[in-house]
């Protein structure tokens, strides 16, 4: 970094490792000079893109004086310290040509008898936080918009990492100039709620997740231990004063934004709100119609948010209404609900890196690790998964841009491990392989993990080298012991195939989850007892295994097709509560099934993977 250093006309330039807001400090300038009546400094460096955002922070804590920032003639910010107290703040600036920079910093002694012009502690210091590994694209045309946005994550989700969602979303909206907030109220839940109980059980259990996203059972069972705490948090939402409240909503927190949507309309009667999020998918459209008109939302964005969120804001933002944005449903004057067609994806690279200054990340389970995304979408196209559905097609990053991405995090975090929030890792061989070579060559020290589809391109020497680069757990999609439920998932691999990927995997020192899911249509008792089989057969290469009853939900195969998997017409499709025609197939059989696995693992020894079923 040292050819970005800034040149200052002094040459009184410390270094130091402070941090704030998120970034780490590239330099930090502490400025020794006596007291005039007028002094002013310099600080000049060169613009390497055409969209570098940089970050100052000042600290001015003479009484009686002012600060003044100028550039190119312009004044960006004047503040005036009239009383004694410290002056502190930030402000922001984006370049928008190659070019040299050069910002002249006025300060100003007023009156100040008090002060003594020897006082070393009476110094003041502007630090720089410049993002240099990381460009943000231009991918949004920044507009003179005033919208103070606010975007929210509810409960209930596990706090493993920071949700990525809003994270992305924060990025896309301050590359396009619009100030916004990011809270993630699932991760404060958490800790208030975290010994709460339902039934003998945590709130936040996998198992429980029923309750949070069931309206009746929310109210029943959620509402009276969160009541007091959603009051609270929609105070602290609406004491920035947004215009725009967005809230990424998953399948379980779809209550709990009601009540929260609700909370903030009380206090900011205009405030516009949007949702998007998965929930929020093109299979779910008819209920989403319902949603908006009966509740006090303005839009819902369709899918994949980004573009979309940005053409609401910026429309909004110049008084015009949302007719003809595509990927969104939102009102006519008239209150009714309109669905616009749907939009075109993005380039996955032209997506802007996700933002997680806002982040307080020592509340999350593991503080050191960050997730990262290098593709959306998914290769595969399983029965029981809208993954490739919510993202349509399969898009990736090149492996330098995700190298990248790893670096700056690594830099202006201090994080140690990357968690991949892929639907699968090995979505495209030669990416992996890339990227794994690319950390090999720089040395970069870090662990790392993520999902994996079975796959024969899987070999040693590659599950080798990914070990070499940091690799120490992957995650695959298993699901079962018999090919002929494997068969009926669509999930184009083999059982035989799975054993010797667990093998290799383990041979690496790459630890390995398997995920399995009970109950799926046509699955027997035979099918049943062969995944029990395959777990005591494999046990020296199983770490971790994640048990999941099957759900069944509009916007997957099984969901929208019962009848070609056999399933009962006399039962709700939605959910846990549904059986296949034949009666072998039920919730009492599901829920015994689980329970046998469960004590199997339990009787091995083996780890209980995240998000398991317990009953």
């Amino acid at each position: 970094m040292k050819d970005e250093l800034i040149q200052t006309e002094t040459e009184l330039l410390t270094l130091t490792e402070a941090s704030w807001k998120g970034f780490q400090s590239v330099e930090f300038q502490e400025n020794p000079w006596r007291w005039a009546e007028h002094q002013q400094q310099s600080l000049e460096f060169s613009a390497k893109n055409t969209n570098q955002r940089i970050y100052y922070k000042f600290h001015l804590p003479i009484p009686h004086s002012s600060l003044t920032i100028r550039y190119k003639e312009e004044t960006l910010l004047t503040l005036s310290n009239k009383n004694s107290s410290l002056l502190e703040g930030f402000f922001e600036f984006t370049t928008n040509i190659e070019e040299q920079v050069i910002f002249h910093f006025l300060f100003d002694k007023e009156n100040s008898e008090q002060t003594h012009p020897d006082d070393p502690s009476l110094s003041y210091f502007v630090s720089r936080f410049i993002l240099t590994d990381l460009p943000i694209e231009n991918t949004y045309e920044k507009i003179n918009s005033k919208l103070n946005i606010a975007l929210v994550f509810l409960p209930a989700w596990p706090i493993f990492v920071p949700p990525m969602g809003v994270a992305y979303l924060a990025a896309a909206a301050r590359s396009a100039n619009f100030h916004t907030n990011v809270y993630d109220y699932n991760v404060i839940a958490w800790h208030l709620l975290q010994d709460q109980k339902v039934n003998d059980e945590n709130l936040f259990t996998h198992n429980n997740s029923k309750y949070f996203r069931d309206q009746n059972l929310f109210e029943k069972h959620i509402l009276p231990h969160l009541e007091k705490s959603m009051n609270d948090f929609a105070e602290e939402i609406c004491s920035s004063k947004p215009d725009v409240i967005g809230f990424s909503t998953i399948y379980t927190s779809l209550p709990v934004m009601k009540s929260l949507l609700s909370a903030c309309k009380k206090i900011l009667p205009q405030v516009k709100i949007v949702c998007g999020g998965p929930e929020m998918n093109p299979a779910q459209v008819p209920s989403l119609l319902e949603l908006i008109q009966n509740e006090a939302i303005d839009a819902i964005v369709i899918g994949e948010g980004e573009a979309t969120f940005i053409e609401i804001l910026k429309r909004w933002s110049n008084q015009k209404n949302l007719n003809g944005c595509k990927g969104c449903i939102h009102k006519l004057s008239s209150g009714h609900p309109v669905q616009e067609h749907s939009r075109h994806q993005l380039p996955f690279t032209d997506v802007p890196y996700p933002d997680f200054s806002d982040f307080k990340l020592h509340l999350y389970e593991n503080p050191e690790t960050l997730p990262v995304m290098m593709s959306r979408g998914c290769v595969a196209r399983c029965a029981f998964c809208s993954e490739t559905r919510f993202w349509q097609k399969f898009r990736f990053e090149p492996a330098e841009r995700t190298f990248e991405h790893i670096k700056y995090l690594i830099q202006n975090f201090g994080i140690k491990k990357i968690s991949f929030n892929d639907s699968l890792i090995n979505g495209n061989f030669d990416t992996l392989s890339n990227l794994v070579d690319l950390i090999l060559a720089s040395n970069l020290k870090i662990k790392w993990m993520g999902q994996a589809r079975v796959d024969k391109r899987m070999t040693k020497d590659l599950l080798l080298r990914m070990a070499q680069s940091g690799c120490e757990f992957l995650s695959y999609g298993f699901e079962s012991g018999s090919q002929k439920v494997i068969d009926r998932m669509q999930k184009r691999t083999t059982v035989d195939l799975a054993k010797k990927v667990l093998r290799d995997s383990h041979e690496a020192g790459i630890k390995t989850n398997l995920n399995v899911i009970v109950g799926f249509p046509g699955e027997e008792e035979e099918d049943f007892q062969m995944t029990m089989n395959f777990v005591k057969q494999n046990l020296p290469y199983i770490w971790q295994i994640g048990i999941n009853e099957m759900n069944i939900f509009v916007g997957i195969p099984v969901g929208d097709e019962p009848e070609r998997f056999g399933l009962s017409a006399k039962i709700h499709h939605t959910g846990p509560d549904w059986e296949t025609e034949d009666g072998k197939n039920t919730p009492v059989i599901r829920k015994d099934r689980i329970q046998r696995i469960n004590q199997l693992i339990e009787d091995f020894g083996i780890q209980k993977g995240l998000g398991s079923s317990s009953m």
